[in-house]
C-alpha cells in the first residue's frame, strides 16, 4: 500500500488493525506547492499531493504509522517523455538521489534524527517485506559512506540512469553525496 494523502494518513490512524504501508520518497520531498508547473516529478502513482499531505505523510512515517519508504524507480525513455504528461504511464526514476533529497527533507528541514531516516529506509522495509534488519558485521557488503556536506552538481550521466524522467534538471546542486558502499568496487568511491 503506497499512500499519498493526508486522508489515509488519517485513517491508518484510526484503524485498529493497521496494515503497513510505504510512502514514494518524492511524496516526501515534494508536494504540490513546492514544485514547479513545468518541473518533472509531476505522473506519479498515486499521484502527488499538496503541502498538508506531504506534511501528513512525514508525520507518519516518524510516528510509524507509515512502515517504510519506497523508491519506486520506473525509468521512462525519452520519447516517451515527449508525450502529453496525462498521456505517459505514471512514474519517476531517481534511486540516485533518493538519499541525499531525503536528506535534506527530513533530517535537515524536519529535524529529523539519523535513526528515524534509517528506520523509515533500512529497517522499515525490512519489517515490511518480513526480512531480519540489516546489521553492520566485519566482511559484510551491506553498507555505505554518505557524506551529508557535500555538494556537487545533478546530471543524468552520474545519476546511474538515462531516464529521461529524472525529477531535477541538469545543473541542479544537490548536498549529499553517497561516497562508498561496499556493493562498487573501491576504484568507483568518490573519496575526494
Amino acid at each position: 500500500m503506497n499512500l499519498s494523502t493526508a486522508e489515509a494518513v488519517a485513517a491508518m490512524r484510526g484503524s485498529a488493525v493497521r496494515p503497513q504501508a510505504t510512502v514514494h520518497w518524492w511524496q516526501l520531498v515534494n508536494d504540490s506547492g513546492r514544485l514547479h508547473p513545468t518541473a518533472g516529478g509531476w505522473r506519479l502513482e498515486p499521484p502527488l499531493g499538496g503541502p498538508g499531505d506531504r506534511q501528513a505523510l512525514v508525520q507518519g512515517l516518524a510516528d510509524r504509522v507509515i512502515t517504510a519508504v519506497a523508491v519506486h524507480h520506473q525509468a521512462l525513455d525519452a520519447e516517451e517523455q515527449l508525450l502529453p504528461i496525462d498521456q505517459r504511464r505514471a512514474g519517476l526514476a531517481g534511486h540516485g538521489i533518493a538519499l541525499p533529497l531525503l536528506w535534506q527533507a527530513l533530517v535537515v528541514e524536519q529535524g529529523w534524527s539519523l535513526q528515524q531516516l534509517w528506520q523509515a529506509l533500512c529497517w522499515g522495509p525490512c519489517s515490511l517485506l518480513g526480512q531480519e534488519p540489516e546489521q553492520l558485521r566485519s566482511g559484510s557488503r551491506q553498507w555505505l559512506l554518505f557524506d551529508p556536506e557535500a555538494q556537487w552538481c545533478w546530471d543524468r550521466q552520474r545519476g546511474g540512469s538515462l531516464a529521461a524522467n529524472q525529477p531535477l534538471n541538469d545543473g541542479s546542486t544537490i548536498c549529499g553525496m553517497v561516497r562508498a558502499c561496499g556493493t562498487l568496487a573501491p576504484s568507483d568511491w568518490q573519496l575526494d
